[in-house]
C-alpha cells in the first residue's frame, strides 16, 4: 500500500532541519516545534500501525471463508458467518480507501480496527470454536459454552443424549479439560450434568445464596445467545457463561448450559420431592415374581403420565429413584432405564453406568445373554414385559459370587419420544436369596413372628416354583416340597419341615397336586368351604383361617402360574391331610377317551396290537383337549384308577417320561415319580438296559417295541417275567421347542395272556 501522507512527511523532514541548525534562540518556540515533530512522528508510527493491522485482517478474512466454505451446507453457521463475512471486508474496503487517501481521523480508524477486530474474532471462533482445553479468556470461553451449546440442540436421541453426558463429565475431552468443564442445569435448578462432580448431579442452585446466585443465572441464559455472569469462588469474583435453550429431547424443558463455574456444591444437599404413592407397590413390597411385575409396571405408568414431566424436574425424579428407603429403592431392589438405542439413562445402584452402552455381550454363568435378553425381550412383548432367572452380583451381600435373580422389564415411549425409535425399556429385579424364609426358620417362630415367617416362606416359594423352566425342574421340585430324597426317604428341605409344608392345588378344579404332608392327599379335591377361602385370599396373597379338631389355625395362599401355563395356588400352614376325602374326578374323561380308542382301553390289551392302539388312542387323547378341559388332579386319579379298567388294569398301565428324563407318571407306583427314570434297569437274559432303550429309541424314531424280563407287581414269586413293552414319543403343547419329546410308555406279561 503507497503512502499517500507525503506532504506530512516532507514537513517533518523541513522541521528537523530548522531545529538542527537553530532558527531561534527563543527555548519556547523550540519545545513547541519539537512537541509538533513527536506528534507527527508518533502519526507515523500510527499509520504504518493501522496499514499493517489492515493488511492483517484481509488475510484473516480470506482464511475464514476459505474455513466457512469447507463447512456442511446445513450447518447453521455457514450462512451467518459468509453474510458477516462480507460486511467485515466492505467495512475494511472501506478504511483502506480512507487511509490512502489521507482522509480520516487516525484515532477513529484506528478504533473502527479495534471493533473490526473483535467482530472477527468471535465470527473465528464460531467456525472454529475452542475446545475446553483452549479456553484462555472471556472470549473463548464464551465461544466454547456457545459451540456446545449448539452441539447439544442438535441432538436427536435420548441415547445421542446419553453419549453427549458421557463426554461432558469425560477429562481430556473437547467438553472438559482440567478446570473447564460444563454444567446442564434444569430451569428448576436441579443439576442435570456435571462436568466434574455426579455427586453434584441433584442438588439445586437454588440453595446458594438464597437462590440469587441462581436468579443471576437465569438472568445470564435467557439472554439471546446467552451471557456472563459473575460468582464468588474460594473468596474471589470470577466469570461464567450462561445460556438458555429447549429441545425434545427433555420435553421441552427450559434447560441452561453452563461453562467456567468452578463450585462442585458440596455444601448442597439433594432436591427429593414428596410423591404420592398410595396403593402402589414400592421397592420395599417386592417380595415375589407378581409384586416385581407390579412395582415396575406401576413405576412405567407414572413415567408415561404427561402430569409427573410436567410436576417434577428430571433431576428430582432421579433423586427419587436413587433415595434408599423410597418408594423405588430398598437393598437389592432399584430400577433401571435403557433408551432406545441401548443406552444406560438411569441406574439405581450404580450412577457410573449410566450414559454408558448397556453390554449386551454380558454373560451370567449359565451363557444367558441377560442384559440383552430382558431389554429386547420387553420390547418384543410390550403388554406382558419379560421375565428372566438369571445370575448377577448382589451389591449388598459382600461375597463375590453371583446370585440368582429374577428379573422383570417391561418398554414405554415417554410422551415426547418420537414414534418411529424403539421402545425405552425400565427393570428391576429380586435376588431369590434376599427372599428366601426356610420351613425351619417358620417352625422356630411363635406369635406374631410365625405369621411373618410364613408369610414370607410362601412368597418365597412362589418365586422358586415360578422359576421353574421345564417339568424336569418341576419334578424335582416336587421331591423338595414333598421332603423326600430320590429314594423317596424322608429328607428335611427348606420346603419341608417338621409340621411346615406346602400345598400346591389347581385353582379352578381344587385337587390337590403336591401334598408336603402326605402323598396319598394328592388328587384329592379340598372341601369347598375351605377350598373358597382359599382362593378368595390366594388373589393378593393372604392368610385363611380354618378348624383341625379344637384348635383355629392359619394357613397362607397365594396364586401363582406352574411352568405348563395353568393357574395354581400354593398353601403354606394347612396341615390336614385329606384321610376323610376320596378321590375323583370326570366319568366324561373316560367317555371321551373311548371315543378315540374305539374301545380299547387297559383291560383290553391282551396282544401287541391292541397294546399299540392303547398306547397310540392316550397319546391322541393328551395332545387334544384333554389338558384344557381336565385338570391335571383328574387326569392323574383316572390314569390309577383300576376299578373301571381304563387305563389301569391289573399289571398293565402307562407311564411318562419327561423331556430331560424324570419320571412324569407311573400308573402302578406313585413313589416312582418326580425321581430320574432309571436308566441303568438291565434285563438279566438279554443284558440290554430296556428302560433307556425303550425311552431314547422312541424319541429318536417316534415309537418302538421290546420284549425284555421285568418283575410283575401282580405276581407274588420274585422271578422276572417276560414283557412286551411299547413306547411313544409326542409334545405337549406347553414344551419350549428345542426340548425333548416327551415319552409315554406301557406294556403286558406274556404269561397275564
Amino acid at each position: 500500500m503507497k503512502n499517500k501522507s507525503f506532504p506530512k512527511f516532507l514537513g517533518v523532514g523541513f522541521l528537523t532541519v530548522l531545529l538542527f541548525f537553530g532558527c531561534d534562540d527563543n527555548q519556547d518556540d523550540i519545545d513547541k516545534l519539537k512537541e509538533q515533530v513527536d506528534q507527527l512522528i508518533n502519526q507515523n508510527k500510527d499509520v504504518s500501525s493501522l496499514e499493517a493491522n489492515l493488511k492483517n485482517l484481509d488475510e484473516r478474512i480470506k482464511s475464514l471463508t476459505t474455513s466457512v466454505g469447507s463447512l456442511p451446507t446445513s450447518d447453521v453457521v455457514k450462512d451467518v458467518v459468509e453474510g458477516e463475512a462480507k460486511k467485515l471486508q466492505g467495512t475494511i474496503d472501506g478504511l483502506e480507501n480512507q487511509l490512502k487517501s489521507g482522509q480520516g481521523e487516525l484515532t477513529g480508524l484506528s478504533d473502527s480496527i479495534k471493533k473490526i477486530n473483535e467482530h472477527l474474532t468471535a465470527l473465528e471462533l464460531k467456525v472454529n470454536p475452542p475446545t475446553a482445553d483452549q479456553v484462555k479468556d472471556d472470549a473463548t470461553l464464551k465461544a466454547f459454552v456457545t459451540w456446545a451449546h449448539s452441539e447439544i440442540v442438535a441432538l436427536e436421541s435420548l441415547s445421542e443424549a446419553a453419549e453427549n453426558g458421557l463426554l461432558l463429565r469425560t477429562e481430556g475431552s473437547d467438553f472438559n479439560s482440567e478446570s473447564t468443564y460444563l454444567l446442564v442445569v434444569e430451569n428448576s435448578g436441579e443439576v442435570l450434568v456435571h462436568g466434574t462432580a455426579r455427586a453434584a448431579e441433584g442438588k439445586n442452585f437454588k440453595e446458594i445464596d438464597d437462590g440469587k446466585l441462581f436468579e443471576t443465572i437465569q438472568e445470564a441464559g435467557k439472554k439471546e445467545g446467552g451471557d456472563f455472569f459473575e460468582y464468588q469462588h474460594d473468596g474471589k469474583t470470577e466469570k461464567a457463561y450462561a445460556i438458555g435453550y429447549q429441545t425434545a429431547l427433555t420435553g421441552g424443558r427450559e434447560t441452561i448450559l453452563v461453562g467456567g463455574y468452578r463450585n462442585e456444591l458440596s455444601d448442597v444437599s439433594y432436591d427429593i420431592p414428596e410423591i404420592s404413592w398410595d396403593g402402589k407397590t414400592s421397592a420395599a413390597d417386592v417380595k415375589d415374581e407378581e409384586s416385581l411385575k407390579k412395582f415396575v409396571s406401576e413405576t412405567v405408568e407414572f413415567l408415561r403420565d404427561p402430569t409427573t414431566l410436567g410436576t417434577y424436574s428430571i433431576g428430582q425424579l432421579r433423586n427419587a429413584f436413587q433415595q434408599e428407603g423410597g418408594h423405588w429403592k430398598s437393598g437389592s431392589v432399584y430400577i433401571w432405564l435403557v433408551s432406545s438405542e441401548n443406552y444406560n439413562l438411569f441406574h439405581g445402584a450404580n450412577r457410573n453406568l449410566e450414559h454408558h452402552p448397556s453390554n449386551f455381550n454380558r454373560v451370567d454363568e449359565t451363557g444367558q445373554k441377560f442384559v440383552e435378553i430382558l431389554v429386547n425381550g420387553a420390547r418384543d412383548n410390550v403388554d406382558e414385559g419379560k421375565f428372566l432367572e438369571y445370575f448377577y452380583d448382589n451389591p449388598n451381600n459382600e461375597n463375590d459370587g453371583p446370585e440368582a435373580k429374577l428379573g422383570y422389564t417391561k418398554s414405554f415411549r415417554f410422551p415426547f419420544t418420537q414414534a418411529n425409535q424403539p421402545y425405552i425399556v425400565l427393570g428391576s429385579g429380586i435376588y431369590t436369596g434376599d427372599l428366601k424364609t426356610s420351613a425351619k426358620e417358620v417352625e422356630d417362630a411363635e406369635g406374631s413372628e410365625k405369621d411373618e415367617k410364613l408369610e414370607a416362606f410362601v412368597n418365597w416359594a412362589k418365586t422358586e416354583i415360578q422359576g421353574i423352566a421345564d417339568l424336569s425342574e418341576a419334578s424335582e421340585n416336587g421331591l423338595l416340597l414333598r421332603g423326600e430324597d430320590e429314594k423317596g426317604e424322608k429328607k428335611e428341605s427348606d420346603f419341608n419341615s417338621g409340621d411346615t409344608y406346602l400345598i400346591s392345588i389347581e385353582k379352578e378344579s381344587g385337587e390337590v397336586l403336591i401334598h408336603g404332608g402326605e402323598r396319598e392327599a394328592e388328587g384329592k379335591k379340598l372341601e369347598k368351604e375351605i377350598l373358597d377361602k382359599i382362593k378368595n385370599a390366594a388373589v393378593e396373597g393372604g392368610f385363611v383361617e380354618y378348624e383341625q379338631g379344637d384348635e383355629t389355625k392359619k394357613a397362607y395362599a397365594v396364586e401363582y402360574t406352574s411352568v405348563i401355563g395353568s393357574k395354581e395356588i400354593l398353601i403354606g400352614g394347612y396341615t390336614n391331610d385329606l384321610s376323610d376325602i376320596d378321590s375323583t374326578y370326570n366319568p366324561e374323561i373316560i367317555k371321551d377317551f373311548e371315543e378315540i380308542s374305539e374301545g380299547i382301553t387297559a383291560k383290553d390289551v391282551n396282544d401287541e396290537e391292541s397294546l399299540k392302539k392303547f398306547v397310540d388312542a392316550t397319546v391322541k387323547f393328551l395332545e387334544g383337549e384333554a389338558l384344557g378341559k381336565y385338570s391335571i388332579g383328574e387326569l392323574r386319579n383316572a390314569f390309577r384308577d383300576d376299578e373301571k379298567g381304563t387305563w389301569k388294569s391289573g399289571s398293565v398301565y402307562i407311564w411318562l417320561v419327561s423331556s430331560e428324563n424324570y419320571n412324569l407318571f407311573h400308573g402302578a407306583n406313585s413313589n416312582l415319580e418326580h425321581r430320574p427314570t432309571n436308566f441303568k434297569l438291565q434285563d438279566d437274559k438279554t443284558k440290554r438296559f430296556f428302560v433307556k432303550e425303550l425311552v431314547e429309541e422312541a424319541r429318536k424314531y417316534g415309537v418302538h417295541t421290546l420284549e425284555y424280563h421285568y418283575d410283575n407287581p401282580a405276581n407274588d414269586d420274585d422271578g422276572k417275567e417276560p414283557k412286551f413293552g411299547y413306547t411313544r414319543s409326542f409334545r405337549f403343547p406347553f414344551l419350549a421347542p428345542d426340548q425333548p419329546d416327551i415319552v409315554i410308555g406301557s406294556g403286558f406279561y406274556s404269561g397275564d395272556n
